[in-house]
């Protein structure tokens, strides 16, 4: 279902907050993916 929500509304921009694996980021590294690493706040 990706694929046909892609062509209706196409992806601009990928951004991930918080510490991902390495796993995690070599698989969005294709779609052009910015990483935030988390600093500080609240957590739950």
């Amino acid at each position: 279902m990706l694929p046909l929500l892609v062509k209706i509304a196409p992806i601009t921009r990928l951004e991930v907050f918080g510490n991902v694996s390495d796993g995690v980021r070599s698989a969005l590294a294709g779609l052009g993916a910015s990483h935030f690493q988390h600093i500080g706040g609240f957590t739950r």
